[in-house]
């Protein structure tokens, strides 16, 4: 700013702001370098725009004329319903008659630029009727003079009139300025935003999520009344879809303008409030806490991009450092309203965005990544500062409830209100195609789900954790000989210490998952077989495509075929560590040790050499001061750890199991499994042919193969399982697995693998199941009776080999 020392002249700034009559906030943001003096933080532009009145008027113009264009979209809704009502032979879309241009059989072809809101007659402007403007456009087409036709206006005397000033332009520049000022790095904006929330930030933010209404009644507790308004809400659901269908048959281009200046208003909202946020975190989500119905506003705008913006923006609050974000987002119930979503009765959009903000909340709540080697012994010792993850919410996707709704979204019987076969008509809800999207997105939720949270590092890592938790605080008691009475005082510390760090760290136990699937695969693998979009998405070129639905579905079994194998959803009933219904640790002390045990028990007769596996878990070292501890910490170290560990529960534990001791020595296997595990050999040799009977022999006296033999497996543990056992006395691993070997789940990927042999992504996820399946462990479960269909059922090795020959004839 040169006009400081004199080599320049005064800023038109300067003297707008000094003249005695203190100018308006539209004057100042008139001012072309007003954005320029922000930056430099002109005193007395910054003195002006941190008054409470002037931080009013900029919130007001950046949402100026949303109001407007709510009530405008309303009222077209409004209209089109009550337009669709009075003509009941347009409604539905595929009836329409002849006359009237759309996708209907029999109709005739909608022309490119045209509108159907055209179609209907258009009254005449001002006072002329249709006669007297159809007789004028004939008078000029004879080749009259205009000014014949009209003589009191001459040629050329409309020039010299004087042209209205267009203001649009002008004011559309307002909201532009007023975001950018809230947005620029002038501290005295934020923090006098927040000293008046009650007066500025909360008529800002009812502009954008007006309140909902509540029509509850003094008398709605008596039957008939609760009676009464069930039917009216669903009279009201039933009008609001017939009004969104109606909306979505005639969208017009007024209607794309109008949805377009609504969503850049909604963007600046967003803007504004994102930079509070990255400025004041803790206040700025403690006043969107103190909203009422905050979550439910917002999910009634969910269409908008701006507003999943900002609820993404909260969600991810609590890393930032703000504590009891994800608690009141789950007490608002944030996830069943998102579950909500799904039903077939919403619309393919509303499918969209329901799914892809409960991926973004599965990310963002996944936790972070455990390392074996201690690099992250800071954060598993609690002493990192506030941001780690809270993952209550993915707890809560996984629970019976939710995941209850997800498959009778999915599988329940519902009548369809079309065939599917005109992929171009706007049906009533439930659709076929809506049915299909709720099946699609969320299988891709679940999908999501099963890859973000894999418990074989989720149950070290909540292990670990805790146990250097408990240690430092075991540290902090002074070295000299303490009582009995200290003793209890420690533990009962430890153990609130325990129950505090638990319920932030649940685990996302995915039994209940496998298990509703399994109640039900029989229906989910029909739509695999019979998928109902088929004859939508058929065409001339490929009569019977893939269709979304089935890769959809092809996808899960991949994931869940992945999650059968974790070790936590392959343990008995009654056995191993127990987790309440939210998948938190139960037992205080006894449930963290038996944790260990289990954890050193699931991983028993790896072939694995020690650098490829993960640490033990009893032998991890604890680092309290570094980062970087190695693997190969000191022996002494770790050996003064389990001390510690063993002291704690010396009276209210058990001895630890042969399991959990150093050197694990399962016992020998009975000579009655022995003889069940001889006896399904021998049968399973009689079945094959030849050649799959000298393969089979050719890999049990192999020394390197990829997956350990039958008979490697009982040199650590007894063959249990070997025969189906019955139903109740599965795991949630080995049911899944039954319902795969009996509705024939790999032969029928394996046919869809050859059927559509140029779909690579098909072919990529049928890989992953086979290599799955392939280098699993034969042993224990039901492993081996899955490698057994895969050859015998599915020929794999034969269509390998038809393969082959094909390859060399080209």
């Amino acid at each position: 700013m040169l006009w400081r020392f004199s080599f320049a002249t005064t800023s038109s700034l300067d003297n707008l702001l000094s003249r005695e009559t203190p100018p308006t906030l539209e004057e100042v943001m008139d001012e072309q370098d007003v954005l320029a003096e922000c930056k430099a933080q002109n005193n007395k532009l910054v003195a002006y725009l941190s008054k409470e009145q002037s931080i009013k008027s900029l919130l007001q113009w950046v949402v100026a004329g949303l109001d407007e264009l709510d009530q405008q979209a309303s009222e077209a809704d409004l209209a089109a319903l009550d337009h669709i009502l009075e003509q009941p032979e347009l409604y539905p879309s595929y009836k329409l008659g002849p006359s009237v241009p759309g996708p209907g059989p029999g109709s005739p072809p909608l022309e490119p630029a045209k509108q159907v809101a055209q179609v209907a007659e258009q009254e005449p402007a001002g006072d002329a009727t249709a006669e007297e403007v159809e007789k004028g456009d004939e008078e000029v087409a004879e080749g009259e003079k205009l000014e014949d036709v009209f003589p009191d206006v001459g040629l050329g005397e409309g020039l010299e009139a004087p042209q209205p000033v267009d203001e649009e332009p002008q004011r559309s520049r307002y909201p532009l300025v007023a975001t950018e000022i809230l947005t620029s790095e002038l501290w005295t904006i934020p923090e006098s935003i927040l000293q008046h929330k009650d007066e500025l930030l909360r008529p800002f933010w009812d502009a954008v999520l007006p309140p909902i209404q509540s029509d509850v009644s003094g008398d709605s507790y008596s039957a008939n009344a609760n009676a009464d308004a069930d039917a009216d809400v669903a009279e009201q659901k039933e009008r609001e879809r017939e009004r969104d269908r109606a909306r979505d048959e005639f969208w017009s281009d007024e209607d794309e303008e109008r949805d377009r200046k609504r969503e850049i208003i909604r963007g600046m909202w967003v803007k504004v409030n994102g930079a509070l946020i990255t400025k004041r975190t803790t206040e700025m989500i403690r006043f969107i806490q103190s909203l009422p119905d905050i979550v439910e506003r917002m999910l009634a705008r969910i269409s908008s991009p701006a507003v999943q913006d900002m609820l993404i923006r909260i969600v991810s609050a609590e890393e930032a450092g703000v504590p009891g974000v994800i608690e009141w987002l789950a007490s608002e119930g944030l996830i069943p309203r998102l579950l909500a979503l799904l039903t077939p009765y919403k619309p393919v959009s509303t499918h969209v965005i329901a799914a892809e903000l409960l991926k973004s909340i599965i990310t963002l709540c996944a936790p972070s990544p455990f390392n074996p080697h201690g690099g992250n012994a800071m954060e598993q010792q609690g002493q990192l500062p506030p941001g780690t993850r809270d993952n209550r919410l993915v707890r809560e996707l996984v629970s019976e409830r939710s995941i209850s709704t997800l498959i009778g979204f999915m599988l329940d019987p519902i009548e369809l209100n079309d065939d599917g076969t005109d992929p171009f008509a706007m049906q009533p809800l439930p659709s076929v195609s809506s049915a299909t999207s709720s099946l699609t997105h969320i299988c891709s939720i679940l999908t999501e789900l099963i890859r973000r949270n894999n418990s074989d590092f989720s149950e070290p890592h909540l292990f670990h954790t805790l146990r250097n938790r408990l240690m430092s605080i075991r540290m902090q008691r002074p070295s000299q000989p303490q009582s009995e009475e200290d003793d209890e005082e420690d533990r009962k510390r430890m153990e609130e210490a325990m129950t505090e760090m638990s319920e932030k760290m649940g685990i996302v136990h995915l039994g209940t998952l496998l298990t509703c699937i399994s109640a039900r695969f029989d229906q989910l693998h029909r739509f695999l077989l019979e998928p109902r979009s088929q004859a939508r998405a058929a065409s001339v070129a490929n009569s019977k495509p893939l269709t979304m639905e089935r890769f959809r579905i092809v996808e899960l079994y991949a994931e869940l075929l992945h999650s059968s194998n974790m070790s936590i959803l392959n343990r008995m009933p009654k056995s191993g560590p127990e987790y309440t219904a939210d998948g938190i640790l139960s037992g205080g002390l006894s449930g963290l040790e038996a944790l260990g045990e289990a954890i050193d028990g699931d991983r028993v007769g790896e072939d694995a050499t020690p650098e490829e596996q993960v640490t033990q878990a009893r032998e991890l070292p604890v680092s309290s001061g570094s980062t970087d501890a190695s693997f190969t910490g000191s022996e002494d170290v770790a050996s003064e750890d389990e001390k510690m560990l063993e002291d704690i529960d010396e009276e209210s534990t058990p001895s630890a199991s042969p399991a959990a001791s150093g050197t694990l020595e399962p016992p020998p296997p009975s000579q009655a499994d022995v003889a069940r595990l001889r006896d399904v050999m021998e049968a399973d040799v009689r079945s094959a042919t030849s050649d799959v009977a000298s393969a089979s022999h050719a890999a049990a006296a192999a020394d390197t193969t990829a997956a350990p033999s039958v008979a490697s497996d009982l040199d650590f543990e007894p063959p249990v399982g070997q025969l189906p056992p019955q139903d109740e006395s599965l795991a949630p691993g080995d049911l899944l697995k039954q319902m795969y070997i009996q509705h024939r789940v790999l032969p029928t990927v394996v046919e869809l693998f050859f059927e559509y042999p140029t779909n690579d992504f098909m072919h990529h996820v049928v890989y992953d199941m086979l290599q799955q399946v392939l280098n699993g462990r034969l042993g224990p479960g039901l492993n081996r009776e899955l490698v057994i269909e895969l050859i015998r059922e599915a020929k794999l090795i034969e269509r390998v080999l038809d393969a082959q020959r094909l390859n060399d004839e080209m």
